[in-house]
C-alpha cells in the first residue's frame, strides 16, 4: 500500500486520480474463501493475449 500512497504524490494528474482509484476499490476488497475453478477455466478459454 505504500507504492500507492507515493504515487498520490506524483506530478502526474492522471497517475494521482487512478491511485485514488485504485486505492478506494483496495479498501472494499476481502479474501477469496472459495475458488470455482470451473468459473476460472471457462473465462481463461475465452482469453486471447496478444503479443505486441
Amino acid at each position: 500500500m505504500e507504492k500507492w500512497k507515493e504515487h498520490l504524490k506524483s506530478e502526474n494528474i492522471l497517475v494521482r486520480y487512478k491511485t485514488k482509484q485504485f486505492v478506494g476499490i483496495l479498501k472494499n476488497v476481502k479474501p477469496i474463501k472459495k475458488f470455482d475453478v470451473d468459473l476460472f477455466f471457462r473465462i481463461i478459454e475465452k482469453m486471447t493475449v496478444f503479443d505486441g
